[in-house]
């Protein structure tokens, strides 16, 4: 429809809707859109609204709008209001919308074309489901299913199947342990930068457990909406990850982080409480948790390391868009998990171009055979029976990129600590160059991405050479800097433009 013809409507619409109510004064300095239009609706039948028509179950989709327009940022939900359709959030910063529609698909329908001819709005998605990325079972990672029972996957010749299992827990032993991930990516060989306290690194997970005894105990976070508390980890696997980043070292029990007691050594972190306590979750709650880490973030001038072990759905605008946000802003960096398919296929949010995509290795420098492989796999990261902390007051051994991507998250935040001078994409670019080649590996590819993130290296390469020490010889492309997988190595005669959205499934280069 062209923009002139539905501007044109959507301004009669909106005068024709005001006529029905008197408008209302502003109760606060910031008026919005008229409040007249809250109440109103708009006249017509609908598929179902006629006697005896429909149901009333309802589904969220997300609606992206042009948030560089006022106008349009005051119009478009006016419109929303006045259809009579519940605008459950707007989070504005990404200019996304979580609007409730009927579930039918006659009436689901008729509501997108509306919202979709409205001027200012950008995109119509639906609210996709997102969950914690299971392991498979050679590997051992369990998770709750629908039911609340711990299950674990099985492959076997009928392919794999999920079966209810005794969870054995690896209760804290007297002595602490050093996982093996610590060691592989030379965590135990640097020391937190001077910069500590300007770095947050924020977990997007299933919550988080703070009476945990080995975890810190001054985390903070955001609760959510649909999700619940962020300091409640009905599941497990937050706080697993969360372990990972940043448990609590030379305490003598259970294990060390990343980051050991990271709170206490001046590092922030916080927690997003992107899924509830199922493990499952929403494309919208993952979204308004990072809002969550950036909001956290920004209000103490602190750059941002977001950890996201979690993915479903397809390709979708508004969630690359909210990432992007994220990673242009030269303050953010966005750490997710490839995805333990098996295979090629392209998992998101981590293949969003915005984000750095992390495969699983194991304890001898192999891809996990569960870690999935594509052009848009950057880096590496331990994922093999990964000891760290559970709820209440235990510790659990765990596999999946789920694992391996905190790793690489944590060691980003302590690379940052060194030079906060540093903008995201050149972390996101040392990161990348310094890391260690695995087994077979002859630059670049889609098992291992750039390789095993190694935190001594990249600190010392940034600490000798400056933050553009990644030039010229792999990163930064196109004037934005989007770049992802193996799309980083610069030719000869310069940059290359930025990827195009979306990313396209085409083969990883191999340097010879």
């Amino acid at each position: 429809m062209d923009r002139s013809f539905r501007a044109t409507a959507l301004s009669l619409l909106l005068l024709s809707v005001s006529s029905l109510a008197p408008a209302c004064a502003a109760s606060d300095s910031n008026p919005g859109p008229d409040r007249s239009l809250q109440n109103a609706r708009v006249t017509g039948t609908r598929p179902g609204s006629g006697r005896g028509g429909g149901n009333n179950n309802k589904v969220k989709i997300l609606v992206q709008y042009d948030k560089t327009s006022p106008s349009k940022m005051q119009m478009v939900p006016a419109a929303i209001q006045a259809r009579g359709l519940n605008m459950v959030k707007d989070i504005k910063r990404y200019g996304i919308m979580v609007v409730e529609v009927p579930e039918s698909t006659a009436e689901k329908l008729v509501e997108e074309q509306f919202l979709r001819g409205l001027d200012g709005v950008l995109e119509v998605e639906d609210d996709a489901v997102m969950s914690v990325i299971p392991g498979l079972p050679e590997e051992g990672e369990m998770v709750k299913d629908g039911a609340g029972n711990y299950v674990v996957s099985k492959s076997g010749g009928d392919g794999r199947r999920a079966e209810e299992r005794e969870w054995k827990q690896l209760r804290r032993r007297l002595t602490e342990e050093t996982p093996w991930g610590i060691t592989q990516v030379q965590a135990d060989q640097v020391e937190a930068g001077a910069y500590k306290d300007d770095i947050m690194v924020c977990v997007v997970d299933t919550g988080y457990t703070p009476g945990h005894s080995d975890l810190p105990i001054d985390a903070t976070g955001t609760d959510s909406t649909g999700n619940g508390a962020w300091n409640s980890d009905g599941h497990g696997h937050g706080s697993h990850c969360a372990g990972t980043v940043g448990a609590i070292g030379g305490n003598g029990v259970g294990v060390v982080g990343v980051i050991p007691d990271m709170t206490q050594n001046g590092f922030h972190l916080h927690i997003g409480k992107g899924l509830s306590d199922s493990g499952s979750g929403t494309t919208s709650g993952v979204i308004e948790a990072m809002n969550a880490c950036q909001d956290a973030a920004e209000a103490g001038n602190k750059k941002l390391v977001v950890s996201m072990s979690l993915g479903g759905g397809g390709f979708s605008v508004t969630f690359n868009n909210a990432i992007n946000t994220i990673y242009t802003s030269g303050n953010g960096l966005v750490i997710a998990a490839a995805g333990n398919g098996g295979n090629s296929a392209f998992s998101y949010p981590a293949s969003y171009e915005g984000a750095m995509s992390v495969a699983a290795t194991n304890s001898v420098d192999a891809r996990a055979s569960f870690s999935q492989y594509n052009s848009q796999v950057e880096i590496s990261g331990p994922g093999v029976s990964v000891k760290s902390t559970i709820p209440p007051d235990n510790y659990a051994t765990w596999s999946g990129t789920s694992m391996a991507t905190p790793h690489v998250a944590a060691v980003a935040g302590l690379v940052w600590s060194h030079n906060t001078e540093c903008t995201s994409d050149q972390i996101r670019a040392i990161l990348s160059v310094t890391a260690k080649h695995m087994q077979g590996q002859n630059g670049c590819d889609v098992n291992y991405g750039y390789g095993l993130v190694q935190a001594k290296a990249a600190i010392d390469m940034l600490n000798i050479h400056g933050c553009d020490a990644g030039r010229p010889d792999a990163l930064l492309p196109g004037d934005l800097k989007l770049f992802s997988g193996c799309q980083t190595i610069l030719p000869p005669d310069g940059p290359t433009s930025a990827p195009t959205f979306p990313p396209t499934p085409t083969p990883c280069d191999i340097e010879p």
